[in-house]
C-alpha cells in the first residue's frame, strides 16, 4: 500500500476486509481497496450537530456533576481528606451524576439540588462500604436552629461497649462534625455551564471535633455545635451537608497518640 493524505490504497486485500476494525476503515472508492485513519467526531461536532445531542447533554450535565462534587469536596476541606479513600472524588461525582438527572428541567440542563435529592447522598461514605454503624452504633440527635446556621449533635452517652470490632490496642477516639454549605446549581446558557445560584456562600464550611476521649471511660452528654450565621447570607436557599465522622487511635507508648487506626465519616443529613 501507499500513503496519501492519511490514505492508502490496499493493493491487495485478501480477506476483503470492510468496515472499521483497529482504528483503521476500510472500504472501496472506485473499484479500489482504501483504508485511512478512522476519526472520531471534534467537540465542535458534538456541540452543533443534533446528530449527538445525546452525548452533547450528557457532557453538559457530566460538567456539572463534576463542580458540583469539587465544591463538596473542597468544603470538607484537610480534615475530610484524613477520611477518605483514594477513589472517593469519582464515587461522588457518581453520585452528584445521579443528583442532576433526577432534577428539574430539559435533559442537559437539569439543575443539581441537594435538599430534592437528599437521599441520594445522605449515608455516602468517604471510605468505600463503610458506614457510621459499623464502627460506631451509640445513638446521636441533631439539631438545627429556626434560621438553619446553627448546628448541633449531642451523643447522651458514649461507652466502649458503643464501639464494634475495635483494634486491641484502641485507647481513644475522637467524633468530628462538618458543616458544606451547598447552593443549587443551575446550568447557565449564557456561559454554557453550570453555576451555583448563590456563588459568595458556596462551599462555606466548618467543623469541629472533640478533644480526644478515652474509649474505657464513660462519657455523658457529649455535644458538637457548628454556627455558621456569621458567613452566610440571610437566605434559607442554601443546603447544608452536616457530616459525622468517628477515629480511634492508639497510645502504645503513653506519650504520644498514633494516627487514627480506624476512621469513618459520612454524610447525615442535608438541612
Amino acid at each position: 500500500m501507499f500513503l496519501k493524505r492519511a490514505m492508502a490504497l490496499v493493493k491487495q486485500n485478501i480477506f476483503k476486509i470492510k468496515g472499521k476494525i483497529a482504528g483503521l476503515s476500510f472500504y472501496k472508492i472506485n473499484g479500489k481497496d482504501v483504508v485511512r485513519k478512522s476519526y472520531g467526531p471534534t467537540a465542535q461536532i458534538i456541540k452543533t450537530n443534533p446528530n449527538y445531542s445525546t452525548v452533547n447533554n450528557n457532557n453538559k450535565e457530566f460538567a456539572g456533576a463534576t463542580q458540583l462534587s469539587k465544591a463538596i469536596r473542597e468544603g470538607l476541606g484537610s480534615i475530610g481528606k484524613e477520611f477518605q479513600d483514594a477513589y472517593m472524588a469519582s464515587r461522588l461525582t457518581g453520585v452528584c451524576r445521579t443528583i442532576i438527572s433526577n432534577g428539574k428541567g430539559d435533559f442537559g440542563e437539569r439543575e443539581a439540588n441537594l435538599k430534592a435529592n437528599q437521599d441520594k447522598i445522605i449515608g455516602f461514605p468517604l471510605i468505600k462500604n463503610t458506614s457510621l454503624n459499623s464502627l460506631f452504633k451509640t445513638v446521636y440527635n441533631l439539631q438545627i436552629s429556626k434560621n438553619q446556621n446553627e448546628l448541633t449533635i449531642s451523643f447522651p452517652g458514649i461507652n466502649k461497649s458503643d464501639f464494634l470490632k475495635t483494634k486491641s490496642y484502641t485507647t481513644h477516639f475522637k467524633i468530628t462534625m462538618i458543616a458544606i454549605c451547598i447552593a443549587p446549581y443551575k446550568y447557565n446558557k449564557k456561559q454554557n455551564k453550570y453555576l451555583p445560584q448563590y456563588k459568595d456562600s458556596n462551599g462555606i464550611s466548618a467543623s469541629t471535633s472533640t478533644q480526644l476521649l478515652s474509649i474505657t471511660q464513660a462519657h455523658k452528654a457529649v455535644s458538637l455545635s457548628i454556627n455558621i450565621s456569621n458567613r452566610l447570607p440571610a437566605t434559607s436557599k442554601i443546603n447544608r451537608l452536616v457530616w459525622l465522622g468517628v477515629s480511634t487511635y492508639s497510645n502504645s507508648n503513653k506519650t504520644k497518640l498514633s494516627l487514627a487506626t480506624q476512621k469513618v465519616m459520612q454524610c447525615i443529613s442535608v438541612v
